[in-house]
């Protein structure tokens, strides 16, 4: 697999997360909140997340010069990382459909930006895992897939290269100034509105 398949691949993985999401989770996740009852909600998450760390892990093994598939030690990790990120969709779950004051975005909207989201967390958390794995010295910022919603300061930062242990800083946007790990950093920066469907991704090299 290469960089150029790495869009498609996301895409079928997002297809399939939101008709599995809108089929067990979107249809009961309202009552799943009134019964503080999660349980198909995050084995949702836990399960496409962990498909997209493996993904990634497929695809940097190819330039890191490690095994196709993780071992126990890196496979351990990659589960630790899906369960922590189910658990963050469960408290923000909570918050928007918890609050007793309706919810702004409909269950099926708000199941389909969570697939969103876990596919490209999933890439990005399997990416660093990978990276860690081989050893990497360097990650680079690249265009993996079509921009649904296109961001010129992102686009400014396309084959920048840094050291794995540095952040990238973004030159613009409504979150100027910030530092992030990568394209997708659900875990530094909060806001939604700067990652969801900005079309990059970091390789590990």
């Amino acid at each position: 697999m290469v960089l150029g398949k790495l869009g498609e691949y996301l895409d079928k993985l997002i297809a399939k997360a939101q008709e599995t999401g809108q089929r067990e989770v979107a249809n009961r996740l309202q009552a799943m909140v009134d019964d503080g009852d999660l349980v198909i909600l995050k084995r949702w998450v836990i399960a496409n997340h962990y498909d997209a760390q493996l993904l990634t892990w497929g695809l940097h093994s190819n330039w890191l010069g490690i095994p196709m598939a993780p071992g126990f030690g890196d496979d351990e990790v990659l589960a630790r990382n899906s369960v922590r990120f189910a658990n963050d969709v469960e408290s923000r779950v909570k918050a928007v459909f918890g609050s007793g004051e309706g919810s702004p975005v409909s269950p099926k909207v708000y199941v389909n930006m969570v697939s969103d989201v876990m596919t490209r967390h999933g890439y990005t958390s399997g990416a660093r895992q990978a990276g860690r794995a081989g050893r990497a010295k360097q990650k680079t910022w690249v265009r993996a897939y079509p921009a649904r919603n296109p961001r010129d300061w992102h686009d400014e930062l396309i084959g920048t290269t840094i050291k794995v242990t540095e952040f990238f800083f973004l030159p613009g946007g409504p979150n100027a100034g910030a530092l992030v790990e990568a394209p997708h950093d659900w875990d530094h920066l909060g806001d939604p509105a700067e990652w969801i469907n900005c079309g990059h991704a970091c390789v590990y090299r």
